[in-house]
């Protein structure tokens, strides 16, 4: 196991450098299922990635080793269909010890950062949109695909965190229960299934990048599009000015647009229900500290917001969340 004390030694031992007294290492706070490093060498910046037996918020979770290498394949497979780039640098895979070494991509790069600090050109959002219905078009219905993507047991893991620990509102059961149904159903393409907004980097030339695959399915491409916009929407609902507005339809018009399939009525309902819930969660799950800047009066709001939005059958379209906030702001 990776830790400060022996991480130089394993710099030195994969030629990240040559002299170990000129390292500088330090673990990140990032991820509660692997233990993250950064490290500065004479040969550049590095970020080691270490897989998990157990997660960090609770022992007694048993992760699949397979997790290691669902992320080596899935960049591999990305890699392949796609004519830009959009996954990290990697140095090389430690199939051994499990571990990713990529080159760092810079913290003040990544999306939630530049988010809040208002130096995101939301141009970025047409281009993740149109290369996340890239990547549902070039997967839909692949049988072998569906085989080497068979991360159920993860998968299950974050229906329950996102929708069954975290749900106190007995009113929400039945359409969560239905909802969830129907992903499991749903298992029509490959996923990369955790579009958090600090899963993305975005660096020269609007161009951007997307880590951690290690929860990679074959699923509900409804359950990845809603999950994103659900960060999205907390954001706008927190700072409703146009250019978050345009942040959320740049994603989801060029995304709709974009998507080859012929069930998109039902597929935009779903997501809709999906953004409902994932803004409560967001706030009060386990990772709600990503959003701390949200203040209580409007977080409540946020969640009177999403529960209409997830009762309210009439409710079919993304754009008309947006008519909601008109109301309760």
């Amino acid at each position: 196991m990776l830790n400060k004390k022996n991480l130089k030694k394993y710099l030195l031992e994969h030629n990240l450098t040559e002299d170990v007294q000129k390292c500088e290492v330090e673990e990140l706070s990032g991820g509660i299922i692997n233990r993250i490093f950064r490290a500065k060498t004479e040969k550049g910046v590095f970020v080691l990635k270490q897989f998990l037996d157990k997660a960090k918020i609770d022992k007694n979770i048993r992760l699949s080793p397979k997790r290691f290498f669902y992320e080596k394949y899935a960049i591999n497979y990305l890699d392949r269909i796609l004519d830009k780039k959009i996954t990290p640098p990697i140095v090389f895979f430690d199939d051994k010890n499990k571990i990713i070494c990529m080159k760092d991509l810079g913290v003040n790069n990544r999306l939630d950062n530049l988010m809040l600090s208002n130096r995101l050109k939301p141009d970025v959002f047409s281009k993740i949109g149109k290369v996340l219905a890239e990547i549902h078009n070039k997967s839909f219905f692949n049988d072998s695909l569906s085989l080497l993507f068979d991360n159920e047991e993860f998968q299950e893991l974050k229906f329950d965190y996102r929708y069954y620990r975290t749900m106190k509102y007995s009113s929400l059961i039945y359409a969560r229960d239905e909802l969830i149904q129907n992903c499991r159903k749903n298992k029509i393409t490959f996923i990369h299934n955790d579009l958090k907004i600090n899963n993305f980097f975005v660096l020269d030339n609007n161009k951007f990048c997307l880590i951690d695959y290690e929860g990679s399915y074959y699923g509900d491409p409804a359950f990845e599009v809603g999950y994103l916009l659900g960060h999205l929407f907390v954001y706008y609902f927190n700072q409703p000015n146009l250019r978050n507005k345009k942040i959320v339809l740049n994603f989801w018009n060029n995304y709709i647009y974009s998507l080859n399939f012929k069930h998109k009525r039902k597929l935009e309902e779903n997501v809709v229900k999906h953004i409902g819930f994932i803004m409560i969660y967001k706030l009060v799950g386990i990772s709600k500290d990503d959003f701390k800047f949200v203040q209580s009066e409007i977080k409540d709001k946020i969640i009177s917001v999403s529960k209409r939005i997830i009762l309210n059958k009439k409710v079919k379209k993304v754009n008309s969340i947006f008519n909601f906030l008109e109301q309760a702001f």
